[in-house]
């Protein structure tokens, strides 16, 4: 199923079932499911009536399969902190096959897509401390977009995650930053295994400079590629108004450091996910305009389509 198609499907059965849409995209699993995150609204399960929640649906018929409702679900309703502005990543490590998802509150879930918050569909496998949106900011706060996993030469497997606003300042430190970042970051975590609990976790490794504000990255040889794209998060004004350009920047994926940078010569907002093939990285701006770049920072000089 081509990802358009499946993004507007879940959106429609969304609708359609009492849900709250997610309103960024979905992800294809390993088992052939729809895996997607809603927005906010009631949780009522007898009705069927579902939100802030993580969900699975079978690809053929677009049944619910599974899913997930953190535990503080009706608090951040009220907060209109919902977890519809994340597509989760799903990736293996170990013996599972993972599904990372997160929202607006600054947290991240790692779930086991053979069973997504366990018997009572609310108990992840593990839930970090609050990583950003200190102010429990509805606009311009917490982690927005999509997540990009890599596996290293070594086998360490990476989570890469665009964090809005400054991170929490109960964070865990992070090893290795980048310089200050107030408007926005990449947060980078190893995922590791917890011997005490034998499950996994996430370990804080690296952390960017400042980024405002920050898109999805894509991973190519080594390198992540993430926009500083400019953006107004103003969700109750203008926001085409009080933009910057867009730069793109090359980060070395194991230390954050800036291998090289970029001014796109497209203006406009960057809300879709870049994508890599090819030996080259694709950036779409909103007024449909593709920026074509090289995937190695020695070559980061942009082609416009």
């Amino acid at each position: 199923m081509e990802a358009v198609e499946a993004l507007t499907i879940v959106l429609a059965v969304g609708t359609t079932r009492g849900w709250r849409s997610t309103w960024e995209g979905v992800a294809a699993g390993f088992d052939g499911r729809i895996y997607g995150e809603l927005g906010d609204g009631t949780v009522d399960i007898a009705a069927g009536k579902f939100s802030n929640a993580v969900v699975a649906l079978k690809s053929k018929t677009l049944e619910l399969s599974d899913y997930y409702i953190p535990t503080n679900a009706r608090w951040i309703d009220r907060k209109d902190l919902d977890m519809g502005n994340v597509s989760p990543v799903i990736f293996p490590f170990k013996n599972w096959e993972l599904v990372a998802g997160s929202g607006k509150e600054g947290v991240i879930y790692l779930l086991d897509a053979k069973s997504m918050g366990g018997a009572d569909h609310r108990t992840p496998l593990y839930r970090s401390p609050l990583l950003a949106n200190e102010d429990v900011n509805l606009a311009g706060r917490g982690f927005w977009g999509a997540f990009a996993t890599w596996e290293d030469p070594q086998g360490v497997r990476w989570l890469y995650a665009p964090a809005l606003g400054p991170p929490h300042s109960k964070a865990p430190a992070f090893p290795i930053t980048n310089g200050a970042a107030a408007h926005g970051s990449i947060m980078a975590f190893n995922v590791n295994m917890d011997f005490a609990s034998k499950k996994p976790v996430l370990k804080p490794a690296w952390i960017s400079g400042d980024f405002n504000l920050p898109d999805p990255v894509v991973v190519a040889n080594g390198v992540v590629f993430a926009l500083s794209t400019g953006e107004n998060a103003n969700q109750v004004a203008d926001r085409s108004q009080n933009t910057r350009p867009a730069v793109l920047y090359a980060l070395d994926a194991k230390t954050g450091r800036v291998l090289q940078e970029e001014r796109l010569p497209a203006l406009g907002n960057y809300y879709a996910s870049p994508v890599a093939g090819d030996k080259k990285v694709y950036f779409a701006s909103e007024p449909g305009v593709v920026s074509v770049l090289a995937d190695s920072p020695a070559e980061l000089t942009a082609v416009i389509w």
